[in-house]
């Protein structure tokens, strides 16, 4: 068991000949007895963590959280993750590549930091390794906010240049099913009277691009700075945001 990889657990799963709801039905027994021997020491992560049936994927909706709905989040969080958090909402860096930041990751850019989007945490047949980020534009730089980056300097500490930024508290690998077990999962929980939706970590992606977009951030540069490889993804993922753009053009006319 403790061998089973995530990319052998998707083989099968969408392998399988049967209803979506059946399907769902099957994983949440076998995630179920994953997440017993994760429990028991018997292995260190539930790799099934996540999957669904590839028709359900489709009918995922994004949720866009308000400034009202983080500020409930921030209020309950542990405080170790509340700067990691931070930095999820306030860049739109994918999880993997936000865990694979390093120290050295941090540099100026016109009197700010910026972080080097370089490395993400991808899966193979054999686990999970740090290789190139998701697509070429995912290579990229991305401008933090000053108090952020102010926040972000100021945590360092001792750190080596080559040390993760993120980590466990044993300083292992902060695996996405470890920070959703351990930690996304139990404050969801514990808020979900207050918050009225069911946030997954990726939602912070998406509430970063909902900011700038309400901002009047045109999509390319917004393309740029989440590190979509085509400007279609970002139109088809936030166009439908964007309906104030055409009053926001007129308006520099005025």
């Amino acid at each position: 068991m403790g061998k089973l990889t995530r990319a052998e657990v998707a083989r099968w799963f969408n392998g399988m000949t049967i209803a979506a709801k059946s399907k769902k039905n099957v994983h949440a027994i076998f995630s179920a007895a994953l997440k017993t021997a994760v429990a028991d020491g018997l292995i260190s992560e539930n790799v099934s963590l996540g999957m669904r049936a590839a028709d359900e994927v489709s009918t995922f909706e994004p949720v866009f959280l308000s400034e009202a709905q983080m500020s409930i989040i921030y209020s309950a969080l542990p405080q170790r993750w509340r700067l990691f958090v931070e930095l999820l909402e306030n860049t739109g860096l994918r999880y993997g590549e936000a865990t694979a930041l390093r120290w050295q990751d941090v540099e100026p850019r016109d009197g700010r930091a910026a972080l080097r989007v370089t490395r993400a945490w991808r899966r193979g047949d054999d686990g999970e390794y740090i290789g190139p980020p998701k697509t070429k534009r995912s290579r990229r730089t991305v401008t933090l906010p000053l108090w952020l980056g102010d926040a972000l300097l100021g945590a360092r500490g001792d750190a080596a240049a080559g040390d993760l930024m993120f980590t466990r508290p044993s300083g292992l690998h902060l695996s996405n099913s470890y920070f959703h077990l351990s930690v996304w999962m139990p404050l969801m929980k514990e808020i979900a009277g207050q918050l009225g939706v069911k946030p997954r970590i990726h939602d912070l992606r998406h509430t970063h691009a909902s900011r700038l977009i309400a901002k009047g951030v045109p999509l390319p540069v917004i393309q740029a700075r989440l590190g979509h490889e085509s400007i279609t993804t970002t139109v088809n993922t936030y166009g439908h945001l964007a309906g104030d753009a055409d009053s926001l053009a007129a308006a520099v006319l005025d």
